[in-house]
């Protein structure tokens, strides 16, 4: 689902799967673990390409828990990137 690397205190989530409700669900708790031990996060999605609308608020809370500009969504599908727009978060965290 979903695999972590920490570098100093950076946390980098690599995605491995669509990003549904059920997913979502079975990784929250052990990533809001890992977020608590760090100060920046990189979401990497290379492999995503559907998020669900509890994605959606992991992210808020993520970026919400990290502070302004410590969340960054990379290697996104254009469907994925399009949905984040929609939903304003690429006001929220930075998205490359």
């Amino acid at each position: 689902m979903v695999e972590y690397r920490v570098e100093g205190e950076k946390l980098t989530c690599r995605f491995l799967k669509r990003m549904d409700t059920e997913v979502c669900e079975e990784c929250e708790s052990e990533l809001f673990e890992k977020i608590g031990q760090v100060k920046s996060a990189t979401f990497d999605l290379k492999d995503v390409d559907y998020i669900s609308s509890m994605f959606l608020s992991i992210c808020l809370r993520a970026s919400k828990a990290l502070g302004a500009g410590n969340l960054s969504i990379i290697n996104l599908h254009p469907n994925v990137k399009k949905v984040l727009k929609i939903a304003d978060l690429d006001k929220q965290v930075t998205i490359e």
